[in-house]
């Protein structure tokens, strides 16, 4: 039996645009990881779909990765 197929965008802000594809079940950190996209998960905002989301959480077809870099300032 196949695994499912995950198409995934991560955009990088300020920086690039990935495209992941690879097998389901998935999570955030492992499609940026396979993606080679270095986060720093404290400083980082990683959005999935516009929600606030964290390494662990589960990718479906079609998902939008969104990386903010931190903000500088103060």
């Amino acid at each position: 039996m196949e695994e499912p197929q995950l198409n995934i965008k991560i955009v990088q802000l300020g920086k690039q645009v990935h495209h992941y594809a690879g097998a389901s079940p998935c999570t955030v950190g492992e499609a940026l990881q396979a993606a080679q996209v270095n986060v720093d998960q404290l400083r980082t905002d990683i959005r999935l779909n516009g929600e606030t989301a964290l390494a662990g959480t589960p990718l479906k077809n079609g998902d939008i990765i969104t990386v903010l870099p931190p903000i500088k300032g103060g």
